[in-house]
């Protein structure tokens, strides 16, 4: 069971927490869970320079449905933001018209949205940063193996990574049939609970076609 279920989904309320934290009534549940999907689609494009590793959204809903937005962002080059054609400020403004070109029912809201941005320690460490590094070297032409020993090299750094299991499936170097190819360093117990896993999925397109890279992570703290 470990094996096929998605790692976080699994261990959420145990090891792994929320990562949209709000309740709604049955009839907008949907609406606001739409809402979700495309704020993260938007935010994933927007800040994939950055080094975007994770979305948090919380929402404050009372009974006349006045959503109040909490966004916080964890980024690994937080001087992406601080550079003078994407501010802090600018992107603020720019993520406000977004939603409420998309979402009517913002527009008769002058606050509603607060976002927070805070920057990765160790960059080594997140399951998304390992697979966005990875993607990028396959991308550039980078030989899969080559590509896989790298991001192992940088993570045995890290005492506090227990073990690192990084896995790609497609026509890797280009070989006419596809095939799934994996390296692993430490050890991944993806059937224990208690075990605090970390994973990422993402897709590299390269000319041969899309390539799929799955990060695991087991993480002491």
């Amino acid at each position: 069971m470990g094996q096929k279920i998605h790692p976080v989904g699994f261990r959420l309320g145990i090891t792994q927490s929320h990562q949209s934290k709000w309740f709604a009534s049955p009839k907008t549940y949907s609406s606001y869970l739409y809402e979700d999907f495309v704020i993260r689609n938007y935010l994933t494009n927007s800040l994939k320079p950055a080094g975007l590793a994770k979305i948090l959204i919380n929402r404050q809903i009372d009974e006349l449905e006045n959503n109040q937005l909490e966004i916080h962002l964890l980024i690994n080059k937080l001087e992406f933001l601080l550079m003078e054609s994407n501010n802090f400020h600018k992107f603020r403004n720019k993520l406000e018209v977004f939603l409420k070109k998309k979402f009517p029912h913002y527009t008769t809201r002058k606050q509603f949205l607060r976002l927070v941005i805070n920057q990765i320690e160790n960059p080594e460490f997140e399951a998304a940063l390992i697979a966005a590094d990875v993607v990028e070297k396959l991308e550039n032409r980078i030989v899969f193996r080559k590509a896989l020993r790298q991001a192992i090299e940088k993570t045995k750094k890290n005492s506090e990574i227990e073990g690192l299991k990084i896995q790609v499936s497609g026509r890797l170097n280009g070989a006419e049939m596809a095939r799934t190819e994996w390296i692993r360093e430490g050890r991944v117990p993806l059937q224990t609970l208690r075990a605090k896993i970390d994973y990422s999925h993402c897709e590299a397109n390269t000319l041969y076609g899309v390539i799929g890279v799955k990060v695991w992570v087991f993480k002491l703290t």
